[in-house]
């Protein structure tokens, strides 16, 4: 057995699903729903990138991608939000409190998700585009040598913000927008899509010649799940 074979024997969920809170139920749904077919597409993307390890839903945040990068298991904390406005997203919406109470913003809860063992990682799903350098995070992680200067700007206006606020790791604001990925989805229908053909490419390549009924069969599972 190789190691990479033995880490997944040995991943756990970072937090039991039994256990973890259903508090939302239908409320949510609108969001709910997004929130499925962008967990969906990390696990389409699994069955073609083996750095993925694990993809795990409602527990440590909205989604839990867990890579392996030269040798090393890293927890990727997804948040996905579908606030409504037209307007983009700016650093004030990021930081903004909940009646003046520590760790109640969109920058803190993503943080606080780093109370596990291993290295972190952040993204945020949206619906809206980020403003001015905001839009820097949506550079792809493996172009950000070459994008350096551009996620420095971006990740500055967190530098001092809330320095008192630390994740279960010690890591602050500013460690948390230098480790920040953006993906915009602006519908949830289009990306439905983009991941049924992605199933019927991998379907393909692989010597399979599913119909497009078995394919939206396969996805209507895949959601289920």
């Amino acid at each position: 057995m190789d190691s990479g074979s033995l880490i997944i024997t040995m991943l756990k969920s970072l937090i039991d699903p039994v256990a973890a809170s259903n508090v939302g139920g239908v409320a949510g749904r609108r969001g709910q729903k997004h929130q499925d077919h962008v967990a969906a597409s990390y696990v389409i993307d699994m069955l073609n990138d083996s750095s993925i390890l694990q993809i795990e839903c409602e527990t440590a945040d909205d989604v839990t991608v867990r890579w392996m990068t030269n040798g090393v298991v890293t927890n990727e904390y997804v948040q996905v939000k579908t606030t409504d406005g037209d307007g983009k997203w700016t650093v004030q919406e990021l930081v903004a409190r909940t009646d003046s109470r520590p760790g109640t913003s969109i920058a803190e809860r993503s943080l606080a998700c780093d109370a596990h063992d291993e290295l972190p990682l952040f993204r945020l799903v949206t619906v809206r585009e980020p403003r001015g350098n905001l839009a820097h995070f949506k550079t792809a992680r493996n172009k950000r040598d070459a994008a350096a200067q551009q996620i420095a700007l971006a990740a500055a206006p967190f530098a001092n913000k809330y320095p008192a606020f630390k994740s279960k790791n010690l890591r602050t604001l500013a460690d948390w927008a230098g480790n920040l990925l953006w993906q915009v989805e602006p519908s949830f229908e289009k990306l439905a899509d983009r991941n049924k053909l992605e199933l019927l490419r991998l379907a393909g390549r692989d010597g399979e010649r599913p119909s497009f009924g078995d394919i939206e069969a396969a996805y209507a599972l895949l959601l289920d799940m």
